[in-house]
């Protein structure tokens, strides 16, 4: 293990980092906010010299080809920004405490969403557009860290992620990096910009058209707005965020394929047209139970359940219902959009959750042990993407199924001893673990403003475990990974 290969990989994503915050500062700028711009530039200059002098101090490190470095560098990295990444919003005055700004940071740097704030409108323009740039920043730091770290490993079936681009396997953890950054970065920011072009054209300003770009490719679900996009009350906005929110989950490789003229590979991904298989089935069971069970209309039942479940699934956690449309909805309809919740959305996506791949598998081992009530001497092979499934795969998805539910139900205990009922228990749980706290006033869940210190620590932990996909975490506990 190289500790200062790690530093010297953290000192320059603190200088990146620092670069960052020169965005809201100008934005501060332009809104005549000039306090909280100098807040940013000042926090912009420590968060440089603390990464400077990192890299400075590492200097010669070794540049390693294990991904055991790789586990480590990715724990350090959400941890480490998200404490630089809470210094304005504390500075500003803007959060109360350090854990309510560490809180805000951490939740936008992990894509969770979970604010602490009542009210959005209450926060300046500089501190909104800070907020949406760490979903921003987190969500393309997820996609890195799912193509450079998790896939070279058998940690909860990562190993059966494609990606479709050339990676270079057998190069260093930073040149792997570097690569996948080049060939994705365009993709990101291209697909960021669209969106906030076609939100702009359906009515919103420049300024909200941005901030909710970089949460929706980011599935973040950071909002300008109190009441998220409900504030907006236009069709055309909910219909270009579903679109921009599908393309967030699925594998952000394979939109780069389509720019290089190889639609096929696209169409031909399993885990998409499982996830739309998913959010078709979702929308039936919403928009079934708002229609039959609720008081919408069939119009109405639709287009507020494609909302909610394609945002649920996405784990975006955006909303077009006010609060009291919300109180009214069945009670089947919460129950669907956790379940969507924790599903999530394809490998290599920005979005949270189990996954769609380690769902396609469970399924097909479960259609397995099916055929052999009937053939109990048969031999079925299952295949995913192209590749055989064999029984240390299917032990590796099963143990991360069984590590998941159980930190899901540790968490959920650990709320309880700060006072939640278990119903909010597992409804909070379940939104931070799938990095989906945005959601949680769909699904009947309270404000995070009213959490305890030690319950929003607790949840802050959660985001971390749900972004390392879990069973990372667990490595770290492991002695015989702290003595390779």
């Amino acid at each position: 293990m190289s500790f200062a290969y790690v530093l010297s990989m953290l000192g320059w994503a603190l200088s990146s980092f620092s670069v960052a915050m020169i965005a809201p500062a100008l934005v501060s700028f332009g809104f005549d906010e000039t306090g909280l711009a100098l807040t940013f530039m000042g926090s912009a200059a420590l968060t440089a010299f603390v990464g400077g002098a990192l890299v400075i101090a590492t200097r010669g490190a070794r540049s390693a080809a294990a991904t055991s470095e790789g586990y480590v560098l990715a724990g350090v990295f959400w941890i480490v920004l998200a404490f630089f990444g809470a210094l304005p919003i504390l500075i500003s005055g803007s959060a109360p405490s350090i854990t309510d700004a560490y809180f805000e940071s951490i939740s936008g740097l992990t894509t969770t969403g979970a604010t602490v704030f009542p009210s959005a409108e209450m926060l300046p323009h500089g501190i909104l557009f800070w907020r949406s740039l760490l979903s921003w920043i987190g969500g393309f730091a997820t996609v890195l860290l799912a193509l450079n770290v998790l896939s070279f490993g058998s940690l909860g079936g990562m190993n059966l992620f494609t990606s479709a681009i050339p990676r270079g396997d057998r190069d260093a953890l930073d040149v792997r990096l570097v690569h996948s950054m080049q060939a994705l970065s365009l993709v990101y920011a291209g697909l960021t910009l669209l969106c906030a072009v076609f939100l702009w054209l359906a009515g919103m300003s420049p300024f909200d058209a941005v901030n909710h770009a970089m949460s929706t490719l980011s599935t973040g679900g950071f909002s300008t707005r109190e009441a998220s996009i409900a504030a907006f009350r236009s069709g055309p906005i909910e219909v270009i965020l579903i679109v921009f929110m599908v393309l967030a989950a699925v594998n952000m490789t394979l939109h780069w394929v389509v720019l290089h003229g190889r639609w096929p590979q696209h169409h031909r991904d399993s885990e998409s047209q499982a996830l739309i298989a998913v959010a078709i089935v979702g929308l039936a069971l919403v928009a079934g139970a708002l229609f039959y069970l609720g008081e919408d209309g069939p119009v109405s039942a639709v287009r507020a359940g494609a909302f909610a479940v394609i945002s649920s699934l996405t784990t975006t956690g955006f909303t077009v219902e006010t609060a009291g449309q919300i109180a009214s909805w069945p009670g089947l309809v919460p129950i669907v959009l956790i379940g969507l919740i924790l599903i999530g959305g394809s490998t290599g996506s920005t979005a949270g959750g189990v996954k769609i791949m380690r769902l396609l598998i469970f399924l097909k081992l479960a259609g397995r042990e099916l055929a052999r009530l009937s053939h109990p001497h048969g031999v079925v092979r299952l295949r995913h993407g192209g590749a055989t499934l064999d029984e240390p795969t299917f032990r590796a998805v099963w143990g991360f199924l069984i590590i998941f539910l159980t930190a899901f139900a540790s968490l959920a205990v650990a709320l309880s001893l700060f006072g939640f009922d278990l119903r909010s228990a597992l409804v909070t749980a379940a939104v931070t673990i799938s990095n989906a706290g945005a959601a949680l006033p769909a699904v009947g869940g309270g404000e995070y403003a009213q959490f305890s210190s030690g319950a929003k620590w607790v949840l802050g932990l959660s985001m971390v475990i749900g972004r390392l996909e879990v069973v990372t975490v667990l490595v770290f506990l492991s002695p015989s990974f702290w003595r390779r």
